[in-house]
């Protein structure tokens, strides 16, 4: 343990908020809190919900850090009134004010909800002690309804709030939105130098509190196996959720071109969403069926062992028109880090992993053509796809090393998580 995290092991306990908890697609998340546990930080997960998904990554099991529902459903009236209660008898005049905070906020901007975070700040309050000998700080994922709560009971409770920042919640969220909860916050954290440049324009004199900390992926747990040899047959892969701006739909125009090119290819997707259904009757209209197979939704490990057989990895990453798109998929890293070569598109940050003709190959996105001459390219020439999966692999150990990833988010919540002051 450095010197940075053992100061960040004397802090008090630190609430971590999220939307749903266990989330099967925010393995990075989890990865992160275990890391920092082993750090010696002390955290508390507070949700807004439990997926209820029937598969949790294995990492889970390996958390410390309690976990709380926000109340909502039955009963949620009873637990809110119970903590407001507390909070109320602990701080009158902190009360008072957050809940002035909250009435003129819901006049002038009731697209944020601030009553509701009214409601759970309190009860982060009363319920959690926040800034009262329980919670000493809060970090929220995402600069959504999370980062908006944490503002609020932070305010409340006179405790400092920080951010992770990743990509639908920055590109999707009001501009002022987002500036004002960078502004108000200790620092800000986000996973892209995209994002991150996009970040400290919004923020402006506050630009200072973003900050630039790739996500990491643990390169003795995704390492190539030397013994490996190549597959027999052509062998696509793609990992994520089912969703529109993977781009799976562009994925399998490209492969039908591929094939009807003459090269005899297979697709393996694992993934689970939405869009399922529609990429089923897309397989079956291109003739398909033979060729691609959607394995739903998987965990880390067997994410792991299905790439480290081998093959080619491809993502198809659109921008959608709301700006919803990816930042760096931790699965295009987790590829690389096992030596496959990647075809990718060149949307928000991806190449700042992916280095075309170095690392991977890169295409304009929403193009199927030039994804299936890429991807013809590394089919009929295996020395260049063994060169390319050589550069990822080197490449994910310059910038993407899980250990110097962290220390540098550790660093972060030191110094901006103080210790607990006594109660005013």
């Amino acid at each position: 343990m450095t010197e940075s995290t053992r100061e960040g092991a004397s802090k008090g306990r630190i609430g971590v908020l999220l939307r749903t908890y266990p989330k099967l697609s925010e393995t990075f998340i989890a990865q992160e809190i275990e890391l920092l546990e082993q750090r010696g930080f002390d955290f508390a997960i507070v949700a807004y919900r439990d997926p209820g998904e029937p598969q949790i990554q294995a990492v889970i099991e390996r958390i410390r850090a309690p976990v709380h529902y926000l109340p909502r459903g039955r009963g949620s009236a009873r637990a809110y009134a119970r903590s407001h209660a507390r909070a109320l008898a602990g701080g009158p005049l902190r009360y008072a004010l957050a809940l002035a905070r909250a009435l003129v906020r819901q006049g002038v901007a009731p697209g944020e909800a601030p009553l509701r975070a009214f409601l759970d700040a309190g009860w982060l309050v009363g319920e959690l002690g926040l800034g009262r000998g329980g919670l000493a700080h809060l970090h929220a994922h995402y600069l959504q309804k999370t980062a908006r709560l944490a503002r609020a009971a932070a305010r409340w409770a006179g405790v400092g709030y920080t951010i992770s920042a990743h990509a639908v919640d920055i590109y999707t969220e009001p501009p002022k939105r987002v500036a004002r909860l960078v502004a108000d916050s200790r620092a800000l954290m986000t996973c892209t130098g995209v994002n991150a440049a996009y970040l400290r324009e919004l923020a402006g004199p506050q630009a200072d509190r973003v900050h630039l900390v790739y996500h990491g992926i643990d390169l003795r747990r995704f390492a190539p196996d030397p013994a490996r040899g190549a597959p027999e047959r052509v062998r696509f892969l793609a990992v994520g959720r089912l969703v529109p701006k993977k781009g799976y739909d562009d994925l399998l125009e490209a492969l039908a071109r591929v094939r009807a090119a003459g090269v005899d290819a297979g697709f393996e997707i694992f993934g689970a969403g939405p869009l399922a259904g529609e990429l089923e009757e897309q397989r079956t209209r291109l003739g398909l069926d033979a060729a691609v197979t959607l394995h739903g939704a998987v965990t880390q490990d067997q994410i792991a062992q299905a790439l480290g057989r081998g093959g080619i990895f491809l993502c198809g990453s659109v921008e959608l028109a709301d700006g919803n798109r990816d930042g760096i998929p931790n699965t295009v890293a987790e590829a690389m880090a096992l030596g496959l070569p990647v075809v990718a598109t060149r949307v928000s940050a991806i190449p700042e992993l992916v280095e075309d003709g170095k690392s991977g190959l890169l295409v304009p996105q929403r193009d199927p053509e030039a994804l299936a001459e890429a991807m013809l390219r590394l089919a009929r020439d295996p020395e260049e796809a063994r060169r390319l999966g050589s550069g990822a692999r080197q490449r994910v150990e310059e910038i993407f090393d899980a250990d110097r990833c962290i220390e540098a988010c550790a660093r972060l919540l030191a110094a901006h998580a103080p210790p607990q002051r006594p109660e005013e």
